[in-house]
């Protein structure tokens, strides 16, 4: 057992497999077939042996996650889409991390300093 995820080595190993798959449009800069690849067949093979080691259920974010992919896989499939996955994946996250492209943290509602308030805190040494 792995002790930092609770989980077997061979529950570790499908997850990782699982992971592997996930990524492969994003290995390369050419654009990922949509239509040809076997994404969806190599995590069907995989989801049987998942479901059995599993301990319990995952959690509700990972569930909403789990399907926005696989619907996001399905659609392109669907398609026939032909996406170069790579670079938007790079441009989104470099563009997530630059400093000018974040937005303003917003303060909670009703936190609006009362007038003079913050007259009387400076006073104080606050």
């Amino acid at each position: 057992v792995t002790p930092s995820l609770g989980i077997s080595l061979a529950m570790e190993s499908l997850h990782l497999r699982a992971v592997l798959l996930l990524g492969e449009p994003f290995w390369g800069a050419q654009p990922f077939d949509f239509g040809v690849q076997g994404t969806a067949r190599g995590l069907r093979a995989l989801l049987a042996p998942l479901l059995r080691g599993r301990l319990g259920p995952p959690p509700e974010p990972s569930y909403a996650l789990h399907r926005k992919l696989g619907g996001l896989f399905l659609a392109c499939a669907h398609l026939g889409g032909r996406v170069h996955c790579r670079e938007l994946f790079l441009q989104l996250y470099g563009s997530y991390w630059h400093p000018q492209n974040r937005p303003e943290p917003q303060k909670p509602r009703g936190a609006r300093k009362r007038e003079g308030e913050g007259a009387a805190l400076n006073k104080r040494g606050i």
